[in-house]
């Protein structure tokens, strides 16, 4: 994956669509968390990690992450607790 174009079709994709600041903030996040285990297809986020990021509680990560699974956006698998 390509971090810059990544962002820079995500930016061309919300100049079309609109999308509310938590799913942003969100998609931000995930690239973040994303680029720092280097780039891998399938990788964990934990909420409180993501709630950290991006000041959204955890209703708002819930919120925003299924906005963007919609969008088509991203994928998404429900992790196991205290695994």
């Amino acid at each position: 994956m390509e971090y810059i174009s990544e962002m820079r079709a995500f930016n061309d994709y919300l100049l079309l669509n609109h999308l509310p600041t938590g799913s942003i903030a969100l998609w931000y996040a995930l690239m973040h968390v994303n680029n720092k285990v280097f780039w891998k297809t399938k990788f964990a986020a934990p909420n409180i990690v993501l709630q950290q990021i991006t000041g959204l509680t955890k209703t708002g990560i819930f919120n925003a992450r299924n906005r963007l699974k919609q969008e088509g956006l991203i994928d998404y698998t429900p992790g196991k607790r205290g695994a």
